[in-house]
């Protein structure tokens, strides 16, 4: 593979990674994988693994999901990268996937079934430049189901943009079609704890 920040895997490396968090990790990132336009490369997620923590990044270009995972390594390398589409899990009774990454393709033993996928290859969005540096003004904590209803609620729903003003971590967010700014939602912020304070 010739894939940003992705080393190629030059024999098996095999792993365990909790059933529960395979599927939390396609189901979190899924909505940011682009379902027509965009890079080739962006149909994949892209998976990261250090010091056994398994990271997956997917983006569409506009927005980054990421999700870090703790997976067991079993054999061979301590530090790796490859790309992978999402697929549908089968059912599987068992509390752990055991996977095989090799160059090219990857394994997944679920027990009753096994199944093997080719990785993806070409230069993946670099997650870590998009994360921001500049000094963090204020944290404020949002109920997500609330911020969720506030934007779909909108007249053009998911179509049109959304603008959100923050005052302080302890007043209200307003949201409001950028369109109409008389047609607004208000949404409470949630006091966060001490150790989220800066």
């Amino acid at each position: 593979m010739n894939n940003e920040g992705i080393t190629e895997t030059a024999k098996t490396t095999k792993f365990n990674i909790l059933t529960a968090d395979l599927k939390y990790i396609f189901s979190a990132l899924k909505p940011a994988i682009p379902k027509a336009s965009g890079k080739p490369v962006y149909k994949y997620i892209k998976f990261t693994y250090k010091d056994s923590l398994l990271s997956a990044y997917a983006t569409d270009g506009y927005r980054v999901h990421s999700v870090t995972v703790h997976v067991d390594i079993t054999d061979g390398e301590k530090a790796f990268c490859f790309l992978l589409k999402p697929f549908t899990i089968p059912k599987t009774k068992s509390e752990f996937v055991p996977c095989e990454l090799s160059e090219k393709e990857i394994l997944f033993d679920f027990g009753e079934r096994k199944n093997t996928f080719k990785l993806g290859s070409g230069d993946y969005f670099d997650v870590n430049a998009a994360i921001p540096t500049s000094p963090i003004v204020y944290r404020i904590g949002l109920n997500p189901k609330f911020l969720a209803d506030a934007a779909k609620s909108l007249k053009g729903g998911e179509k049109n943009v959304i603008v959100m003003e923050f005052r302080n971590p302890l007043e209200p967010v307003v949201i409001y079609n950028i369109t109409d700014k008389s047609d607004f939602r208000i949404v409470c912020p949630v006091r966060l704890g001490e150790s989220e304070d800066l």
